[in-house]
């Protein structure tokens, strides 16, 4: 009988305590929840356990992730725990509510926030009976809505006097920049008809925001001349260019150009006969008896055929030789051709189709007197023969030359002077950052998180906060490094420059995942960049997302991802990338709508793609080749104006270069800043993403990035190995 009543009380004892109440707190503790009202989330939950004062309370911390779950029993309304923990809540971060299909059937699901889901974008499902909840008077009313019917919940909004997020949604801000060469100006004023105006002062600041929404007139003048007018369009991305006191308006529809860039080779070098062993590349060079097989009558004719790299028609002079493919769509594209050492003027292919007056002729070049041939094709080419050698160099060597012992001894007027790398130029300034000098005086991560939590505000308005705080923390703790990066994501308008850095992060750390948040977010508040197509399709390849890469590649191949945009800057870089695709995964895409050619792969020993955080941000790269001989490549408007002014205008900052087997061996690659300070103030972002054997079955990357200071001098990108 005993045994029966202690079985009995077991029994009752389990079922009270199963059959307990059960409520689980969803607390949001992101970044924007840091306004909330959080007395009237707390009232709330005062009035909720007067009701249930009996309860067993899961309470859980969120942001994108999941931060923190603990238990508590609430005896007797006696929920004074849970109020001193949620009180002393630390709020960062960006908001998603993927993962939080948690819950039971009868459970009460509590779920305080503003709605502002940032990320990560889901379908959430609640089990449970849900209450959404919000205080803050700026929420998404739409989301909150929307978490609520789809799992049968009650959404209560405890803020008064609210404002949607999408009641402004006529309203955008228009923000630009102003670029100008012209140093006798002295303001510029912008401004909506009927609002108030913005000064601009170019020899201070090159920047403006101003409010306004599509059909607003925007009126912009210089000095004290004629006003211009603009009618405000979808596109909130809008540039100054003052030129010759006249106003261009630039409304960023994109349209880029890649400088691909310089190849070399020798029979002899650049620098004169070496051992080939010891040159560190092998040859492509053809001797004078093979060119005159065939009875040939011209240099042309003769050269013809000789190289695999080189295309020119049956009609075209050797002057009009194109080395491995087109580096540019709008700019010269032809091979320097050097004689016994002397450049010629080379032909223009930028001349128009029927009048060309910028082409040249080689009819003078006797085939018969030619001793030998070489061409360099190339990144090596261009550190020899700087920026004239960008599109591939030919060396021609006449039995005259050669003959009279000249071919050792002249100056090779082509060739780059005073180019051998100093490796004393690298800096060693670093630049000093007030925000994270003080988190470096932290003792432990906690007091470094409270440091950062302290200063947030004051600093947060500096486009580069964030990353910066970011790389503090990366090498310590991830999981905190991640969470102040997504901040970015928070904002309500990131800049494109921070989105791309946010890119740039992630994809150096292999956290692909992240990287394709940014990349989405990129090309949903900068639809008018084709760079934002670029990053998206790359990042679907990284994702192992190879046909949505695929597709986005053709589509942006032939226009159709955005007629109102230009793609063909970007073909030779799109060229690559699909012929990539079909030949490491062409078993598992639907190749249907590919040209044949793109069945074609291309190969490279290595292929080096540069890109950069901002259009306006002027840099120099600096390649230093195993033989120590280096050439700088400069992105400003200074030295490459058009180049520079395009990748402004058009939203583009990618680069790409190739190296052949002609530069085997140990490369160094520099970088610098050229930002003048007292207009640049942002640091620059460059990331470099090396393919080594690019385009074979052992193809490998490896990404690196750099943060470019302007009181910083030229830093080391990457030191790689080409095989």
């Amino acid at each position: 009988m005993r045994s029966l009543f202690i079985l009995f009380f077991s029994l009752f004892f389990i079922y009270n305590s199963f059959s307990q109440k059960q409520t689980q707190i969803l607390w949001d503790v992101s970044l924007s929840m840091k306004d909330r009202d959080i007395e009237k989330d707390l009232d709330f939950l005062n009035n909720y356990f007067k009701k249930y004062n009996d309860v067993e309370v899961a309470l859980v911390l969120f942001n994108y992730r999941f931060i923190d779950k603990k238990i508590y029993k609430v005896t007797e309304g006696d929920w004074s725990s849970i109020k001193d923990y949620l009180q002393k809540v630390k709020y960062d971060g960006a908001t998603s509510f993927e993962g939080i299909e948690i819950g039971e059937t009868d459970n009460d699901i509590l779920l305080f926030t503003d709605g502002k889901e940032k990320i990560f974008l889901s379908n959430s499902t609640i089990k449970g009976n849900l209450y959404v909840i919000n205080s803050s008077k700026n929420f998404d009313k739409h989301k909150l809505s929307y978490l609520a019917f789809t799992n049968s919940g009650k959404l209560i909004n405890l803020s008064k006097n609210y404002s949607f997020s999408q009641s402004n949604e006529a309203q955008k801000i228009y923000q630009g920049k102003l670029y100008h060469d012209d140093p006798t100006i002295d303001k510029v004023e912008v401004y909506i008809k009927e609002q108030d105006k913005i000064v601009i002062n170019p020899k201070i600041d090159n920047s403006y925001e101003i409010k306004g929404k599509p059909g607003d007139s925007l009126i912009l003048k210089i000095d004290n001349q004629k006003e211009i007018v603009k009618v405000l369009g979808e596109n909130n991305n809008l540039n100054i260019w003052l030129e010759e006191g006249n106003i261009r308006l630039d409304e960023v529809l994109v349209d880029a150009k890649t400088t691909n860039n310089v190849d070399e080779d020798k029979v002899k070098t650049a620098y004169g006969n070496q051992n080939k062993d010891g040159v560190g590349y092998r040859v492509k060079s053809v001797d004078g008896d093979d060119l005159l097989k065939g009875g040939t009558t011209d240099v042309s004719s003769a050269v013809r055929g000789k190289f695999a790299s080189l295309n020119s028609s049956s009609s075209e002079d050797l002057s009009q030789t194109i080395i491995r493919g087109p580096s540019s769509f709008l700019l010269n594209n032809y091979a320097l051709i050097v004689v016994d050492g002397t450049p010629i003027t080379s032909s223009d292919s930028s001349s128009g189709q029927f009048f060309r007056p910028g082409l040249q002729t080689t009819s003078y070049l006797d085939p018969n007197n030619i001793a030998d041939v070489t061409v360099l094709n190339g990144l090596a080419a261009t550190n020899r023969f700087g920026s004239r050698g960008a599109n591939g160099v030919i060396l021609i060597t006449t039995k005259t030359a050669a003959g009279a012992g000249l071919k050792s001894k002249q100056e090779d007027l082509a060739l780059v002077k005073n180019n051998i790398y100093d490796e004393n130029t690298l800096s060693t300034i670093q630049a000093k950052i007030p925000y994270i000098k003080t988190l470096k005086k932290a003792k432990t991560i906690e007091e470094a998180f409270d440091a950062y939590l302290e200063q947030r505000d004051k600093f947060s308005n500096k486009p580069e906060y964030f990353i910066d705080v970011y790389d503090f923390f990366r090498p310590t703790n991830r999981s905190l490094a991640y969470q102040v990066l997504s901040n970015i994501l928070e904002l309500d308008q990131p800049t494109a420059a921070q989105l791309r850095v946010v890119r740039f992060k992630a994809l150096s750390d292999a956290n692909n995942k992240f990287a394709l948040e940014a990349a989405l977010k990129m090309l949903e508040l900068y639809p008018n960049k084709v760079q934002s197509y670029l990053d998206l399709a790359e990042t679907y390849r990284d994702t192992q997302n190879h046909q949505k890469a695929l597709d986005l590649y053709l589509k942006i191949d032939d226009g159709t991802i955005n007629p109102k945009l230009n793609f063909s800057g970007v073909n030779k870089i799109v060229d690559a990338e699909i012929r990539n695709l079909v030949f490491h995964h062409k078993s598992k895409l639907n190749t249907s709508r590919i040209r044949p050619e793109y069945l074609n792969n291309i190969t490279y020993n290595a292929r080096l793609v540069f890109e950069w955080s901002s259009e306006d941000a002027p840099f120099e790269i600096q390649f230093v080749n195993p033989q120590k001989r280096f050439f700088n490549w400069e992105y400003s408007l200074e030295k490459r104006k058009d180049r520079y002014k395009d990748g402004i205008d058009q939203g583009f900052g990618k680069e790409q270069f190739e190296v052949y087997d002609d530069g085997i061996g140990e490369w160094l690659i520099n970088a610098k800043s050229l930002a003048k300070q007292s207009k640049n103030k942002s640091p620059i972002f460059l990331m470099c993403t090396v393919y080594n054997n690019y385009g074979s079955p052992t193809q490998k990357a490896k990404r690196y990035t750099l943060r470019l200071d302007s009181k910083s001098g030229s830093q080391q990108l990457a030191k790689i190995k080409v095989n």
